[in-house]
């Protein structure tokens, strides 16, 4: 069997970290409150998109939220799990 849909680490990985951002420029409250690590500062995440339109652009604009690297992490595959990034 050939293995049609390998994708090479690196880019496995800008990926993920698209998919993530989107989820933090775009998700409702109630989608934000569902990912364990964001829990109350889902109305500060909110409030900074009222002000700039994506305000995240990369992994470090998440981290400066005061997220610990575990955290993100964490944060990553719930999100990924959510937004069913495996099923492709």
């Amino acid at each position: 069997m050939g293995d049609n849909h390998r994708i090479p680490p690196a880019q496995l990985q800008e990926l993920m970290e698209e998919e993530f951002l989107e989820f933090f420029n775009g998700a409702t409250k109630t989608e934000l409150k569902k990912i364990k690590a964001i829990g109350k500062n889902a109305t500060y995440i909110l409030e900074l998109r009222e002000d700039t339109p994506n305000p995240f652009q990369t992994m470090n604009d998440v981290k400066e939220l005061g997220f610990s690297t575990q955290q993100m992490n964490s944060m990553m595959t719930q999100i990924l799990r959510f937004r069913n990034f495996w099923d492709f």
